[in-house]
């Protein structure tokens, strides 16, 4: 593999990388400040289990536990008409794709689908909510270095600079946590033990019967790799938010448009 990606960068993201990089590292060492970007990261940990759990059919509600300092998403149960909407909610994203979009291979759609059905049905939807806590720390990483790199590619760019800061207090946090699970003794024993708190990594550690190292080792993996292929997909232009509103929209518009023909097919069929 050639890790050329640092190539493609400008000046402008280069310089912007590692002062970040350089900035977030000394923050760290700052207790008062650590404690400020640790709460941060905290949210968008949360958010990531709150937005599996509801898209697997559960009602949750991301907290913080400032006496423990973390959080906690609390899933008040999964009722039957919440399952069923975001159950058709998910297959009608896959029609309005495989509709608007020629290039889309349908095998990878149907995939798609097999592997939903098989987590929404089975004891995986626990493991893929409780795995979403970190995992929505790396995405939201993802997402935000990508909206940051597209803006810093021609020059220096204020909303471009802040991004990064935010995605990088991301990825490091986890990077750091992960480590520290792997090489720290103590971090580990405090982390198993942790005031009567079931933390997430030993949660999947009793679910599944791999080690902590094991899950610490592939949050590393995912954050180099996934940061990598961010880099490598810099210049592509995200989204924007008028963008992303319509496709929101014209979706919702789709869904309304094949739940009237499914209606109505059955009214027919009962005649």
């Amino acid at each position: 593999m050639k890790f050329n990606y640092l190539k493609q960068l400008s000046t402008y993201q280069k310089n912007s990388l590692v002062a970040m990089i350089t900035i977030i590292i000394l923050i760290k060492m700052s207790p008062l400040v650590n404690f400020v970007t640790h709460y941060y990261t905290i949210f968008f940990h949360e958010l990531g289990h709150t937005i599996a759990a509801w898209m697997l059919g559960s009602m949750a509600i991301p907290t913080f536990n400032t006496v423990s300092g973390g959080g906690a998403t609390y899933q008040i149960g999964r009722p039957f008409i919440l399952a069923l909407i975001n159950f058709i909610f998910v297959i009608s994203i896959l029609l309005a794709i495989k509709n608007r979009s020629k290039k889309t291979n349908s095998k990878k759609l149907m995939m798609f689908f097999v592997i939903y059905c098989l987590i929404f049905f089975s004891s995986l939807r626990e493991i893929i909510i409780t795995s979403m806590g970190i995992g929505g720390e790396l995405i939201f990483s993802f997402i935000f270095t990508w909206y940051a790199l597209f803006k810093l590619q021609t020059k220096y760019d204020g909303k471009g600079i802040f991004y990064l800061f935010l995605a990088l207090i991301l990825l490091i946090n986890s990077v750091f946590f992960a480590t520290s699970l792997i090489f720290n003794e103590v971090a580990i024993q405090r982390y198993i033990n942790h005031d009567g708190i079931t933390n997430d990594l030993v949660k999947l550690t009793q679910s599944t019967g791999l080690s902590i190292s094991f899950y610490s080792w592939m949050v590393l993996f995912i954050a180099f790799f996934g940061f990598l292929k961010i880099l490598k997909i810099n210049k592509i232009q995200p989204p924007s938010k008028q963008k992303i509103k319509k496709i929101i929209k014209n979706h919702f518009q789709f869904s309304l448009r094949k739940g009237q023909e499914f209606i109505e097919k059955f009214k027919n069929s009962k005649h």
